[in-house]
């Protein structure tokens, strides 16, 4: 899996953030009121006091999660903003906190559903979007429409909030005028930088992570290097003395989940897994976001 960012427009709406909520205190506890008014209805299902029963129920879980989670992504963002008044970093970074432990749980509660309701349909659970659940809980997707998604099995790409086969989408991209260079990587640099989701500082052998069924390989204190992660390797993620990985931002499953288990985190290095290989030694330093190769395997 990757994911490709426009890095202006992140640029962009940070500026835009630290302006909104430095400029009027009422935006910032207006996201904070909103919070705790969606939190009534999502977190009763995350707490596993109540679970979902039916379509209607997931509907409304998805409803409700769709506005608690827009609220949540500018304040997940905010303490890593330094233009924004450090008073309302340190309220964002307190909420952060509080909720970080619940991103696994809202994977959970999808995939808990659809095990239980549509079994036969197991094999498309990651590739169908919510709103399409829905339409295939109200009976409303046909043979042909269920065919398409399986196509998604062998790849897919989300593009303006729209899916595409991956036959579909150089055409999408040359249509919208965009183009990805290919890059050269230096294999032979010896440190290389990313961004800082946790800090701290661990040294360790690579283990890299590119398949599910690789995750059971995994040894406790190994440095954990992937693409990105996913509510699947938490189970490495725990053993793992640090974590680095290609892509990912503030708010990315790896980092979330790094700064709830306190794991010295790298993201967003773009070169982890073309740089490094199993067995490599190397000095996660997510202090000053560097990756120091120690020694070659």
């Amino acid at each position: 899996m990757s994911v490709w960012y426009n890095l202006k427009e992140l640029e962009q709406l940070n500026c835009l953030t630290a302006k909104k909520v430095n400029g009027n205190s009422r935006v910032f506890r207006k996201m904070l009121e909103i919070l705790d008014k969606e939190w009534k209805h999502i977190g009763p299902l995350l707490n596993r006091k109540k679970k979902i029963e039916d379509i209607n129920d997931f509907a409304g879980y998805y409803k409700h999660l769709v506005k608690w989670w827009s609220a949540m992504t500018l304040i997940f963002n905010i303490p890593e903003i330094r233009e924004v008044k450090k008073t309302l970093r340190e309220g964002a970074l307190k909420r952060r906190v509080l909720m970080e432990k619940y991103s696994d749980a809202m994977h959970r509660i999808y995939l808990e559903f659809w095990k239980r309701n549509y079994p036969e349909y197991w094999d498309i659970a990651f590739v169908v979007s919510p709103r399409e659940a829905i339409k295939l809980g109200k009976c409303e997707l046909s043979k042909k429409d269920i065919l398409k998604i399986r196509r998604r099995l062998n790849g897919f790409a989300l593009f303006n909030n729209k899916i595409y086969t991956l036959a579909e989408l150089k055409s999408t991209l040359k249509k919208n005028k965009i183009t990805f260079e290919k890059h050269e990587v230096n294999k032979e640099v010896k440190e290389f930088k990313g961004s800082s989701a946790c800090f701290g500082v661990a040294r360790g052998t690579v283990r890299m992570i590119r398949f599910r069924d690789q995750i059971n390989t995994f040894k406790k204190g190994e440095i954990l290097v992937t693409e990105m992660t996913n509510p699947d390797y938490i189970p490495a993620m725990k053993k793992a003395a640090a974590i680095i990985t290609d892509e990912g931002g503030v708010m990315c499953h790896a980092a979330i989940v790094a700064r709830e288990m306190q794991k010295p985190c790298i993201i967003g290095t773009k070169i982890a897994t073309k740089i490094l290989k199993d067995g490599d030694l190397v000095e996660v330093d997510a202090d000053k976001g560097i990756v120091k190769i120690i020694k070659k395997a």
